[in-house]
C-alpha cells in the first residue's frame, strides 16, 4: 500500500500530470480502432456489396477476438444484408456463422447453419468437392453430439459425392478419419484402423503429410506396444513441425504424453502435457481445455504436486461447466481423477463423493439416457460445495473484521491516496472536455454534410419526378399510337384485352385493322426490351405495319413478317445487333384464318378443346442463322371459336409458392378452364390469377393477352 502511496505522490509532486493525462488519452486498444473505423466505413458506404462485406469483417474481428457472441449476432446481421441471388456469398458467410458456433460447442445451431450453407452452395452451382465437404461438415457436427448414426449418414453421402467425381482432394483424407472416428467411437477398432490406414496410404499416394501424420497418429489405437506407439507419436510431431500446424502438434504433445505416463516416465510426461495446454489456452480450444487441466493433474497427483493438481482440477471443472458438448465425459474424467486427489490426500469422505459421481457419469458416458439425473447429480453436489463455501466465507468475514480495525490506522494515508485519485480524475475530466468540444466541431462538420446530401437528394428527386412525368406522358402516347380495344371490338363478336406493362411504357403491342372488303388483320408483337427501349421498338413496330399494311394493302401474313423484317432491319442499320421483335399475326377472311408467327403461336379454343398453331423459330429483325421466309398457315374457323394472341411474359413470370415460372402448360390449362366464360370475364380472372401467382415479386417482363372470338 505504501508503494502504491509513494508512487501517485511522485506523480504529484511532478510537473507531468499533463503528459499522464495525453498517455491515458492515446491508451487506446488496436481493437477498438480497427472495429470503430470498419463501422464508420460501413456508415458512409452506399454500395451495399461494400456494406455487406465490412459487416462480415467486423464479424470476423469478434471472432478473432473471442467474443463469439457478438460475432454471431454481427454475421447474423450480415446475412441478413445478403440478397438470396447472391448464393454463393450467403452460403460463405453462413459457414462462417457456423465455425462460430462450433467454437462456442452451440452444435445444434451449428449444424443448422452448417445445413442452410450446403442448401445455398448447391443453388450457387459450387462444385461437387464444396458440396462434398458441406455433408462432411455437417456430420462432424452430428459426431460432436454424439450422435453416430446421423454423423454416418452424411459422412457415407459425403464419400459417395468425392468417390463419384473422383476427387483427391485433402478434405478426402479428412472425411476418411472422420468415419473412422465413429467407429473407433462405437469400439470396433479394427474397422476404425482400416479407415485410418486407407487416410495413411491416401496421404502418402497423393502427397498430402498433414493426411499421413493424422492417419498414423489416429492409427496408434492399432499399436499394442506402448514403445512403438511414442515412436509413432513422434514421427507425426515431425511432420506436423513440417507443415507447422500448431494445434496438431500440441495433439501429438498429449499422445506422448500419455505414452510418457504409461511408462513411467512421469517428468517426460508432465512436460509434453504442458505443452498441450499452453497451445489450448492460447488458441481459445473449449472443446480440448478441459480435458488438458485434468490430464495434467492427473500427472502431477503421480508425482505428489497435489496442491498444483487441485488448481487445474478446479479450471477443468469450471471449464467443462460451460461447455456445450460431450460435458458429460470430461465431467466423468474430472470427478475420477478428484477422486484419486482425495485417496492422495487421504480425504476419505471427499474420495466417496467423487467416486459416486465418477461412476454416474461414467454410466452417462456409456449411456446418454441418464443425462438428466447426473446433471441433477451435479447441481446437489454444487449446492453443497456452494453451502460449505458460504461456511467459509464468514468465517473469512469474522477475520476481516479484526483486519479492519488495524486498517483505521492507516486511514490517513489512505486519504492522501484519495487526494492522488482525485487530481488525476480532474486531469481526465480536462481530457474529457477537450474531446467533448472535439466532438462538437465533428457534429457541426457533420450537420453541414448532411445538410449538403439532403440537397443532393433534393435534385435528385426533383429529376426522378421529371423522369417519372415524362414517362407517364410517353405511355400515354404510346396508347394513342396503339390501336384502340374500341376500334377492335367493331371488328369481332367479342374482345378482351389484358395489357400491362412492366415499367409504365411497354415493348408489347396490340393492333389491328379491317380491309374495306371485309379482311381482318390482328396482331400481338412483344419487341425486345421493355421500358423506355422496348416502348421505341414497338412504336416503329406499329408505324411500319401502317405503312406495309394499310398504306402498302399487302394482306398475307407470312408476306408481312418478311417484309416488316426488312424494314426493322433496315431501320436498325446493322446486323450485329439482335434487337427485333416476337410477333403473332393473322387474317381472318370468312370462315378462313391465315397465320404467320415469329418465336410466338396463337391457340384456338373451340367447345373447351384447345388447338395450338405454331409459328417460325426466328424473329422479325437481325437472325444470327440462316434466314428463311415465314411461312403460313390455314385454318378452318367454327362458329364461337375464341382466338387468343399473346406474348411470353404472363408465362415467363416467376412466383407461386416456390417462386417458378408460370409456363405455357399452366396457361393452356388456364386458358380452357375459363372458355366458357364471357369475355369480361376471362380478362378479371387472367389478371386476377396474374397478380396472385406473381405475389411480391417483381414483375419480370411486359404482359399482353389478347382473346377474339369470331
Amino acid at each position: 500500500m505504501m508503494s502504491f502511496y509513494k508512487f501517485w505522490l511522485r506523480i504529484i509532486n511532478s510537473k507531468h500530470i499533463l503528459l499522464l493525462v495525453v498517455f491515458i488519452a492515446l491508451f487506446k486498444p488496436a481493437f477498438s480502432e480497427n472495429i470503430d473505423s470498419l463501422r464508420l466505413a460501413y456508415d458512409y458506404s452506399e454500395d451495399a456489396y461494400k456494406r455487406i462485406n465490412i459487416q462480415i469483417e467486423i464479424a470476423k474481428e469478434y471472432y478473432h477476438r473471442k467474443s463469439y457472441d457478438t460475432s454471431i449476432f454481427e454475421f447474423t446481421k450480415a446475412i441478413s444484408l445478403i440478397p438470396n441471388d447472391s448464393a454463393s456469398l450467403k452460403a460463405k458467410t453462413l459457414e462462417k456463422l457456423s465455425k462460430v458456433y462450433r467454437k462456442k460447442e452451440d452444435m445444434p445451431n451449428a449444424i443448422r447453419t452448417q445445413k442452410a450453407a450446403k442448401d445455398f452452395y448447391i443453388q450457387a452451382g459450387e462444385g461437387p468437392e464444396t458440396i462434398a465437404w458441406q455433408y462432411a461438415s455437417i456430420g462432424r457436427g452430428f459426431y460432436s453430439e454424439a450422435s453416430y448414426d446421423s454423423a454416418m449418414v452424411y459422412y457415407m453421402k459425403s464419400k459417395e459425392i468425392f468417390e463419384k467425381n473422383e476427387i483427391h482432394d485433402e478434405s478426402y483424407g479428412n472425411l476418411l478419419h472422420f468415419i473412422g472416428s465413429v467407429f473407433k467411437r462405437q469400439g470396433d477398432d479394427q474397422k476404425a484402423c482400416e479407415y485410418y490406414n486407407e487416410e495413411v496410404e491416401f496421404g502418402k499416394k497423393y502427397g498430402y503429410k498433414h493426411i499421413e501424420a493424422e492417419g498414423l497418429y489416429l492409427g496408434g489405437i492399432c499399436i499394442e506396444d506402448t514403445r512403438d506407439a511414442l515412436n509413432n507419436y513422434f514421427k507425426c510431431l515431425t511432420i506436423y513441425q513440417e507443415v507447422e500446424s500448431e494445434k496438431m502438434m500440441g495433439l501429438m504433445y498429449t499422445l506422448i504424453a500419455g505414452a510418457y505416463a504409461n511408462l513411467d516416465l512421469n517428468d517426460s510426461a508432465i512436460y509434453y502435457q504442458e505443452k498441450w495446454l499452453k497451445i489450448c489456452e492460447d488458441g481459445g480450444e473449449i472443446s480440448h481445455l478441459a480435458s488438458a487441466h485434468s490430464t495434467l493433474a492427473e500427472l502431477l497427483i503421480r508425482d505428489n504436486r497435489l496442491n498444483e493438481a487441485e488448481k487445474h482440477l478446479a479450471q477443468a471443472l469450471e471449464i467443462a461447466k460451460v461447455a456445450g458438448v460431450k460435458a458429460y465425459i470430461r465431467f466423468k474424467d474430472i470427478y475420477a481423477t478428484y477422486f484419486n486427489l482425495s485417496l492422495a490426500k487421504k480425504d476419505y469422505k471427499n474420495a466417496v463423493d467423487y467416486q459416486s459421481l465418477w461412476y454416474s457419469y461414467r454410466d452417462s458416458a456409456r449411456n446418454q439416457e441418464h443425462q438428466d439425473a447426473i446433471l441433477e447429480m451435479d447441481k446437489i453436489y454444487n449446492q453443497e460445495k456452494q453451502e460449505a463455501e458460504h461456511q467459509k466465507e464468514l468465517a473469512l468475514k469474522e477475520k476481516q473484521s479484526m483486519l479492519d480495525k488495524q486498517e483505521i490506522e492507516n486511514q490517513s494515508q489512505m486519504n492522501k491516496i484519495l487526494m492522488a485519485a482525485s487530481i488525476l480524475v480532474l486531469a481526465l475530466g480536462i481530457f474529457v472536455f477537450i474531446k467533448y468540444r472535439e466532438s462538437q466541431k465533428q457534429k457541426k462538420i457533420i450537420h453541414h454534410q448532411k445538410q449538403a446530401m439532403e440537397f443532393q437528394k433534393e435534385l435528385v428527386e426533383a429529376k426522378n419526378k421529371d423522369i417519372m412525368d415524362s414517362m407517364v406522358y410517353a405511355s400515354s402516347i404510346q396508347k394513342a399510337i396503339n390501336t384502340s380495344e374500341d376500334y377492335i371490338s367493331t371488328m369481332f363478336k367479342d374482345v378482351f384485352v389484358f395489357y400491362q406493362p412492366r415499367d409504365i411504357v411497354s415493348g408489347d403491342f396490340y393492333w389491328g385493322y379491317q380491309t374495306e372488303d371485309g379482311k381482318k388483320l390482328i396482331a400481338v408483337g412483344d419487341c425486345t426490351g421493355h421500358g423506355v427501349p422496348g416502348a421505341m421498338m414497338s412504336m416503329l413496330g406499329n408505324a411500319f405495319l401502317n405503312e406495309i399494311v394499310v398504306e402498302g394493302k399487302l394482306y398475307e401474313p407470312a408476306a408481312i413478317l418478311d417484309k416488316l423484317r426488312n424494314q426493322v432491319k433496315k431501320a436498325l442499320q446493322t446486323e450485329s445487333r439482335r434487337d427485333g421483335m416476337d410477333m403473332a399475326f393473322c387474317c381472318i377472311e370468312n370462315n378462313k384464318l391465315y397465320f404467320a408467327g415469329a418465336n410466338l403461336p396463337l391457340y384456338v379454343l373451340r367447345k373447351g378443346t384447345l388447338i395450338e398453331i405454331k409459328g417460325n423459330k426466328q424473329p422479325v429483325g437481325y437472325q444470327p442463322l440462316k434466314e428463311t421466309p415465314f411461312t403460313q398457315e390455314e385454318f378452318e374457323l367454327q362458329a364461337e371459336d375464341q382466338i387468343y394472341l399473346f406474348s411470353d411474359g404472363y408465362a415467363d413470370q416467376f412466383g407461386g409458392p416456390k417462386g417458378k415460372k408460370y409456363k405455357y402448360k399452366t396457361f393452356r390449362e388456364k386458358l380452357a378452364d375459363i372458355s366458357s366464360m364471357s369475355f369480361s370475364q376471362q380478362r378479371k380472372v387472367i389478371s386476377e390469377e396474374f397478380e396472385v401467382w406473381k405475389g411480391d415479386l417483381e414483375q419480370l417482363d411486359d404482359v399482353c393477352v389478347l382473346g377474339i372470338k369470331v
